[in-house]
């Protein structure tokens, strides 16, 4: 990013006007301390446990950063009281979208906010930095972009910790499970962020493809994602580092589901540090439609024909129509 601004700089013709970058590292008061300045917006006993829950979530943005989700949660809510017949969320506003609430609901939390700063001598500054960056980084996460790409943490369920895993287990784990690894929690997160047409770049351990604990995150992607490419690019050779993990990289889209998804298998070659020319010599070779031993294409609905849904694409179609029942 920093290269990135150099540039913009060195051409005078351009002006940056906003960059969208935030720390997670802000400052909120806790929810007891100002939920009396929000009781005038406050219609239905369920907004208040909205209220309270979005801000308990904020003020963790420092340890869950962009995991936190805001618009799923108005989303439900708003969903369930007008299943009930109810539409009025808050005094005065009717409900029925995302973006009403956050042009209209978000900026009277902002002003709140404001007049609450001024009631605190000393550290008004202090407050209005750190809760226009919280307000900032809530709008950031609750856009919906082109894409969204991710080298995630790879962090196993058992090392979550009381924290991670209670907000894994309340955000992640329902309907579907997301909760076996935090790099499957942050392709559910990245499948939110981007919008009807984005794409989802993504590079992770490859454990997700074959152990059944993932199924629920295979069954998400083939429900959901045309599999534009997977790449199995194996142990070793891939980072500038040494990394002792399986690792593979894709690119997911929505609503652009083709007859073939392509696949490479780099399995063969660990810790060799010509990996990237094989990669690039395989893909060549793709383009050109031209035979190679590391690429294989299919149908993604063919991994349906396996209980359990495994990401096995090497197979011939006669093996793997012996799974069928």
């Amino acid at each position: 990013m920093g290269l990135y601004i150099k540039a913009l700089k060195k051409n005078k013709n351009i002006e940056i006007s906003k960059i969208n970058i935030v720390s997670s590292d802000f400052y909120l008061p806790e929810y007891s301390k100002v939920k009396n300045l929000f009781s005038e917006l406050i219609q239905h006993p369920d907004t208040v446990n909205l209220l309270k829950e979005i801000w308990e979530d904020l003020r963790m943005a420092y340890k869950f950063g962009s995991l936190i989700r805001i618009e799923e949660k108005i989303e439900y809510i708003t969903a369930k009281l007008k299943s009930s017949g109810q539409g009025i969320l808050w005094s005065n506003n009717t409900l029925t979208f995302w973006d009403e609430w956050k042009t209209k609901v978000f900026r009277k939390i902002i002003e709140t906010l404001q007049k609450y700063s001024k009631n605190n001598n000393g550290s008004i500054k202090f407050f209005k930095t750190k809760t226009q960056d919280s307000m900032l980084f809530a709008d950031i996460i609750s856009h919906k972009y082109d894409i969204a790409v991710a080298n995630p943490p790879y962090t196993d369920s058992g090392s979550y910790g009381k924290e991670l895993k209670n907000f894994v287990t309340k955000n992640y784990k329902k309907p579907l499970s997301f909760y076996s690894n935090l790099y499957a929690v942050f392709l559910k997160r990245c499948s939110e962020l981007i919008n009807k047409n984005g794409k989802i770049g993504m590079i992770h351990p490859l454990t997700f493809m074959y152990i059944k604990s993932y199924e629920d995150m295979r069954r998400y992607i083939l429900n959901n994602f045309y599999i534009n490419v997977l790449i199995e690019l194996g142990i070793g050779g891939v980072f500038r580092i040494p990394i002792n993990v399986d690792v593979t990289m894709y690119i997911l889209e929505k609503n652009n589901f083709k007859d073939d998804s392509f696949f490479m298998n780099l399995q063969p070659y660990k810790n060799q540090i010509n990996k990237k020319d094989i990669f690039l010599n395989s893909y060549k070779d793709y383009l050109n439609n031209e035979a190679n031993k590391h690429n294989f294409t299919l149908q993604q609905d063919d991994f349906r024909k396996i209980e359990s849904y495994p990401f096995i694409y090497w197979i011939s179609d006669e093996l793997r129509e012996k799974f069928l029942k």
